[in-house]
Formats: C-alpha cells, sequence, structure tokens
C-alpha cells in the first residue's frame, strides 16, 4: 500500500509534519486529510485559518488543500 505523508504550512512558513500513514490510494488519502483538517478546524479555528495541507506520496503531489 502507497506511505502518504501530511505536513501543514501556514502564510509565515511555517512547517508542521504531521506524519504519515498507509492507505489504499489517493482518493483515500484525500478523505483522510480533509478529516484531519476538520478536527483542528473544529479544536481552534483561529490557529489554522488560511494554513495549508500538503499531501504526498514519495515525491508525487497529491493534494493543496487550503482551509
Amino acid at each position: 500500500m502507497p506511505h502518504y505523508h501530511f505536513s501543514l504550512q501556514n502564510s509565515d512558513e511555517r512547517i508542521e509534519h504531521l506524519g504519515s500513514i498507509e492507505l489504499m490510494d489517493d482518493p483515500e488519502a484525500d478523505t483522510f486529510g480533509k478529516q484531519v483538517i476538520r478536527e483542528l478546524l473544529d479544536k481552534n479555528p483561529e490557529q489554522y485559518a488560511r494554513w495549508t495541507m500538503e499531501i504526498t506520496e514519495g515525491k508525487h503531489l497529491v493534494h493543496n488543500i487550503l482551509f
């Protein structure tokens, strides 16, 4: 199974690596990433406003999500 990496970046170029997980495919990684974003925004919407989540698998960019 593919191994996906998740990281966050804010407008100040601060990067947080959230970790990685094995998932079935790109759509599952996208769904997982969006769930993590919802949880972050539920806990602290002001802190994470206008951040971006980057989802990669190896050198392949799967998705870049602005939230």
